[in-house]
């Protein structure tokens, strides 16, 4: 919250509103500190030093990304998941080497059942 200068409640209205609703606990448990829907589990990579992550003077790059085993882990063509994937990678990688970090949330879903 801090990161977009908001304060927490405002934050958790934004991302209910922003998911039609689909998680009332954003709204309803101010005792959660940490929300992960439930889609199967993720991982994250962080790039650089996760301690400048909340210091808007150092570069932060976020990617979001919804697990694709067509195009990420067999390099099919059907759809351009992986292309996305590889420059979020490399612009982690750059807002690293310049002092800030780099986040790739890795959802295991499979994104639009292309790969699957």
């Amino acid at each position: 919250a801090r990161r977009f200068t908001l304060d927490e409640e405002a934050l958790r209205r934004k991302l209910f509103e922003h998911t039609g609703g689909m998680f009332p606990e954003l709204v309803t448990r101010a005792d959660l500190e940490i929300f992960l829907p439930p889609i199967g589990g993720c991982t994250v990579l962080i790039f650089g030093d996760e301690a400048s992550i909340p210091d808007t003077s150092r570069p932060l790059v976020v990617r979001v990304h919804d697990e694709c085993n067509g195009s990420d882990v067999f390099g099919s063509d059907i759809c351009t998941c992986r292309p996305y994937l590889l420059h979020g990678i490399e612009e982690c990688v750059r807002a690293a080497q310049a002092g800030g970090a780099g986040v790739i949330v890795y959802n295991r879903k499979e994104g639009r059942a292309l790969g699957e």
